[in-house]
């Protein structure tokens, strides 16, 4: 089983149904989905779902994505682009 490059906690990669992998803490969880709900759970089929893990009626069971518990997760963020150093391509419009 791999581990967090940053906090070495055990880690297992879900395939999303958009085809990305994403890493997810290796303990399976009980969760309840919740619509427009903070946390986020990863189901073993690649679904990311809103959901709440309150511990209260958990009919359902996913993986909670590693980036939500790391301690370390901000070093994984790219930074933001520097804006001056993006250029633009040169647009030139037929006034026919």
């Amino acid at each position: 089983m791999p581990n967090c490059k940053q906090c070495g906690a055990s880690i297992i990669f879900i395939k999303t149904v958009n085809g990305m992998s994403m890493p997810c803490d290796a303990q399976i969880t009980a969760y309840r989905y919740q619509h427009k709900a903070n946390r986020k759970i990863v189901t073993p089929e690649g679904r990311v779902l809103p959901c709440v893990l309150d511990g209260q009626f958990l009919p359902s069971m996913g993986y909670v994505p590693h980036w939500a518990t790391c301690p370390r997760a901000g070093d994984f963020k790219r930074p933001a682009p520097d804006m001056e150093q993006i250029t633009m391509p040169e647009v030139h419009y037929d006034k026919t």
